[in-house]
């Protein structure tokens, strides 16, 4: 291949995985919000679960 192609091609490859990078580092620093939320939502159910289990049954 002509040599300035090859350069060229190697630099469309390094700006896709940069981009692609840029794209994990987004979505993994995203994760532990995503956990949080469900970790709070699941501790209330449970809560609420446990609450319920230990009122006296309705005659």
């Amino acid at each position: 291949m002509i040599p300035w192609i090859e350069e060229e091609l190697a630099r469309d490859r390094r700006r896709e995985l940069e981009a692609e990078a840029d794209a994990y580092r987004r979505a993994s620093s995203l994760l532990p919000a995503d956990t949080l939320w469900r970790k709070r939502l699941g501790t209330a159910v449970i809560r609420a679960g446990q609450w319920i289990a230990g009122s006296p049954t309705p005659a």
